[in-house]
């Protein structure tokens, strides 16, 4: 195996390592503090000490130096993990978050939960030290793969258990850490399998096709699986920035009432033409879109403008539609009180005979000498109402 590819699947098996870790460290955390486990840091500690073993091993130091270094980045980490879960708005060099924090009062719960902080973090550099002397064999692989996919089933296993009995954990993170663990695991498993130390090369006239497939498909892979992979920490990202949003809205919003717009009392506009108490009808030889007309034939026109139905006083009931500055039509035949939907109805179908006898007047009065169209006999007006009402 190259050096590449060496590298290549110790990222990889980072990547297994630390999913599985991670949902569990954040499962945890989440369950017993409300917060979820700071990611970053754990993953810079558990790279930490794969490196930093990496680098130490087989140099022929003395045992003594091993251990102090590995002691001293141990502690480091554990600080770096404190820091981001207690003070994350905090710089890491400041001391001020050290002294607040070693100075504040705990009770024996808040010492439990710290211990657990603790043990996680041992846990993280733990993985990342024992990663890296672990051979680089198929059979090892695939041993961790199963071991990784027994860790996501017990997660499960014990969110169910934890839902069955009434409980409630807002853990919207570590189920994320399943497709990062597939994807890294299949290609570290496909890596391992197909690697030989003999020579490697494309077949003849191929080699371009190749080198473009090959380099496509490498693409591709590496990144999905830093993608998957950071979609938890971009979650986390997210959660952070909605947040911030909201205290910046909240800033904010105190000096919005100040700068609203006046309320301004509108008036309708009344048309041309219009009197206070009704509609005034149009001069007695007019001209518009239909050309030169006379009242006779205007006032058919306006009879037919009419509102929409309007309520009750009380009722919620429908009245029958009104014509323009004149009471409630009443056409002969249909005798439609207009207090009742069959009043409306018959209202409306008055409407439309009304509105075929307007279209044949029309259209008999385009033609030059032709006769006039019959003029209907006004009926009676009811008593109270205009003086002014037509049939």
């Amino acid at each position: 195996m190259s050096g590449r590819e060496r590298w290549l699947v110790h990222a990889l098996t980072n990547g297994m390592e630390l999913s599985w870790l991670g949902a569990w460290a954040t499962f945890a955390t989440v369950g017993t503090m409300g917060r979820p486990f700071p990611l970053i840091e754990a993953t810079v500690a558990f790279v930490g000490a794969f490196i930093l073993t990496r680098l130490s091993s087989g140099k022929g130091w003395r045992v003594i130096w091993v251990a102090a270094v590995q002691a001293a980045g141990l502690l480091c980490a554990s600080g770096g993990i404190l820091h981001g879960l207690y003070s994350p708005g905090r710089l890491l060099l400041d001391r001020a978050w050290l002294r607040d924090f070693l100075g504040a009062t705990r009770r024996p719960v808040d010492w439990l939960l710290l211990m657990l902080v603790l043990v996680w973090a041992l846990v993280f550099w733990i993985g990342g030290v024992r990663l890296a002397v672990r051979p680089l064999s198929y059979t090892v692989v695939c041993a961790r793969f199963d071991l990784g996919l027994a860790a996501f089933v017990l997660l499960f296993l014990a969110k169910l258990v934890v839902a069955a009995n009434g409980g409630q954990v807002d853990d919207r993170i570590a189920h994320l850490f399943l497709l990062p663990f597939f994807v890294a695991s299949l290609l570290t498993i496909g890596t391992i399998r197909l690697r030989s130390d003999g020579r490697k090369g494309f077949l003849s006239g191929y080699r371009g096709l190749g080198v473009f497939l090959t380099f496509t498909a490498g693409a591709l892979l590496v990144a999905a699986t830093l993608t998957l992979f950071s979609l938890p920490y971009l979650t986390l990202a997210a959660e952070a920035g909605l947040v911030a949003l909201k205290g910046a809205g909240v800033a904010v919003s105190p000096p919005i009432p100040r700068r609203r717009l006046p309320v301004t009392s509108f008036r309708r506009s009344r048309p041309p033409g219009r009197k206070a108490g009704g509609w005034s009808w149009p001069s007695k030889s007019s001209s518009g879109l239909w050309g030169s007309c006379s009242s006779s034939q205007s006032r058919p026109l306006s009879d037919f403008a009419c509102t929409c139905c309007s309520a009750s006083s009380g009722r919620g009931r429908p009245v029958a539609p009104a014509i323009i500055g004149r009471p409630p039509l009443r056409l002969p035949g249909f005798g439609g009180s207009g207090r009742s939907w069959q009043g409306c109805a018959r209202g409306s179908l008055g409407y439309a005979v009304r509105a075929t006898a307007i279209g044949h007047s029309l259209l008999g009065h385009a033609g030059a000498g032709s006769d006039p169209p019959p003029r209907t006999r006004p009926r009676k007006s009811a008593p109270g109402s205009s003086s002014g009402s037509h049939a």
